[in-house]
């Protein structure tokens, strides 16, 4: 009977264990909105099973995944985790006229503004590319695919102009 009841509790204790899997707060950047943008692919804890999360989502409070609010859990889990301020405006890469020179726009300054932000800037890299190979498709999962290499590109090479992280991109498929 002693026996069982160890083995019993033992149980207990390790699926309890294993539900209770720390918040990986070092994979997620707090943004002044309440949002939380996802830094780095991560599987987070989830009610029985862990939510695989891309790097560059954006996860808003109110927003469920799979029945969890993950932002609600990030504020209250990762509570130490500081602000963080973009460093570049989209508005103000824009001339007097509001157009912004892609030739010239880099990857510190792709990689400091908002992901929204970020996302239309690399939309349209991905339009101009497809006007070059004169194709007239999208393809959704390619263009993501790609946009998430070129901010990986950009957070390590800021000096680079964004017209070339694209290229060196499109140069690896």
């Amino acid at each position: 009977m002693r026996i069982r009841l160890l083995t019993l509790l033992t149980a207990f204790i390790l699926a309890a264990a294993a539900r209770a899997q720390t918040v990986p707060c070092s994979d997620f950047i707090r943004n002044p909105d309440g949002s939380w943008t996802v830094a780095n692919n991560v599987a987070f804890p989830g009610p029985g099973q862990n939510i695989n999360l891309r790097q560059g989502a954006v996860l808003r409070p109110g927003n469920y995944i799979l029945g969890t609010d993950i932002a609600a859990k990030l504020a209250s889990a990762c509570a130490s985790v500081p602000v963080q301020q973009p460093q570049v405006e989209l508005s103000t890469l824009a001339d007097t006229s509001g157009n912004i020179d892609m030739q010239t726009l880099t990857c510190a300054q792709l990689v400091d503004t908002y992901q929204e932000d970020a996302d239309v800037l690399l939309a349209w890299y991905s339009g101009w590319m497809n006007a070059l190979a004169k194709s007239h498709e999208l393809n959704v999962p390619a263009i993501r695919d790609g946009s998430h290499k070129v901010i990986v590109y950009c957070k390590a090479n800021k000096a680079k102009r964004v017209s070339d992280a694209v290229a060196a991109v499109a140069k690896e498929r």
